[in-house]
């Protein structure tokens, strides 16, 4: 595996883990509560081994992507990209907005958004806001930031494979994943109650990733594997909470079932 910067300033970041694919998976940094400017940190070396290669998007603020240094960005990875056949993007939280960035400047054949954010303000789209206030924004042009919001949410319908995952259970989250899905044309809307922010939360890591790169790096986007894998984990615990309620200590006697059915 060859590791290319393709881009790297002190807002954004894009590197590609090469194997020399004709394939490529797009992965986007997500929201953290303690950020410290770029992480850097991603491998690549799942996506590598199911036979892709990997370009990871990072940024160094709770930002949305959106500082002046996109534009550039986006430049960068749509020329490293224009190579190859097929060009796929998953997306979580605020991860998600970026991966709809990218869908507005290069073509995505499929695109996986596990419970999407949309928008860094509660005041924002301005036309309907949604009032969702969990996820603060770290500025540092919010002028820049509105503005380009603004251009990425009137950039009309995109086609491809697209799936979005949500917990409608989950405030805020129903609203979101419906502004995503009005930007493409054909998108499958996918509701998992209890399943939480983001959807994949039950799983440990290594299964959440594994499910995750199976239903991307598949022929088809095959999002029923990440579905089949949450509710199996929504309904184990649910079995561990009902223990909790009805402990093993309370066990049913014969002698209780006798004197149910003959009473005296």
């Amino acid at each position: 595996m060859s590791v290319q910067t393709l881009f790297d300033s002190a807002n954004l970041s894009a590197r590609l883990f090469g194997i020399g694919s004709d394939r490529v998976v797009f992965t986007f940094d997500h929201w953290r509560q303690q950020r410290a400017g770029l992480a850097r940190n991603g491998t690549g070396r799942s996506i590598n081994a199911a036979g892709f290669d990997h370009i990871r998007i990072e940024t160094a603020r709770n930002d949305w992507f959106l500082n002046p240094d996109l534009p550039d960005l986006l430049t960068a990875i749509d020329q490293a990209s224009r190579g190859y056949v097929s060009r796929r993007g998953v997306g979580y939280s605020m991860g998600g907005y970026g991966l709809l960035i990218v869908s507005r400047a290069i073509r995505i054949d499929q695109a996986l958004f596990l419970s999407p954010h949309t928008t860094p303000y509660a005041d924002l789209p301005t036309a309907r806001p949604l009032g969702d206030g969990r996820f603060e924004a770290m500025e540092e042009d919010g002028v820049f930031l509105r503005d380009a919001h603004d251009i990425i949410r009137g950039s009309g319908r995109r086609g491809g494979d697209v799936a979005i995952l949500y917990d409608p259970l989950v405030e805020g989250d129903r609203p979101q994943a419906r502004e995503v899905a009005r930007h493409f044309e054909a998108p499958r809307l996918v509701r998992l109650g209890g399943a939480g922010h983001p959807v994949t939360r039950r799983l440990s890591n290594e299964m959440a990733v594994r499910v995750v790169n199976t239903a991307l790096t598949a022929e088809h986007l095959t999002e029923g594997s990440i579905s089949r894998a949450v509710t199996r984990a929504i309904r184990q615990s649910s079995r561990e909470r009902i223990r909790l309620v009805i402990p093993a200590c309370w066990p049913v006697q014969e002698a209780d079932i006798r004197a149910v059915a003959n009473p005296m």
